[in-house]
């Protein structure tokens, strides 16, 4: 998003009904057509961070089968895709909207989990990503990941290339 002088940018602050905000952060905040997502924690309702299968919302449950179900970095993606789409369709859009997305992870290790649930949750839509590592992915004691993601409110659906 680029600031004209003289000209101004229209800022919309979106967020979901009961969120409270840690420190002072938005959740959503739109601006020229881009809406900048941060704070997407892999925590429950309680805003611990997800340790068991069970923390999950009941409709993401069924995700964490198998070996999933025993990775806390699996789990907390999975909360983490869940908040991140929750906080889009509360502002009236999808995943597809979501251009950028920023991994954070405590060990990179972790990120091939990561990579193969945010295939399944992207579909054939791919974001730009990136991956960091960082000793405290959150502000929340226990947060193994957090994401945080640029979408295109605009008009139109953004367009994706990719070589595969």
């Amino acid at each position: 998003t680029a600031v004209v002088p003289n000209r101004g940018v229209a800022r919309t602050v979106h967020g979901m009904p009961g969120w409270r905000a840690p420190a002072h952060m938005s959740q959503t905040v739109e601006a020229g057509g881009l809406a900048f997502l941060s704070g997407i924690l892999g925590v429950d309702e309680a805003g611990n961070p997800v340790e068991s299968a069970l923390a999950l919302p009941r409709a993401v449950r069924a995700q964490a089968a198998g070996k999933i179900g025993r990775d806390a970095v699996a789990l907390q993606c999975l909360a983490c895709i869940d908040s991140l789409r929750r906080q889009l369709h509360a502002a009236g859009h999808g995943l597809d909207r979501v251009v950028h997305l920023s991994v954070y992870v405590q060990d990179i290790d972790s990120f091939k989990v990561v990579e193969r649930l945010l295939a399944k949750a992207f579909g054939r839509w791919r974001p730009a990503i990136i991956a960091l590592e960082v000793p405290w992915p959150g502000p929340v004691a226990g947060a193994r990941m957090s994401l945080t993601a640029i979408a295109w409110f605009g008009a139109g659906k953004p367009a994706v290339a990719f070589n595969n």
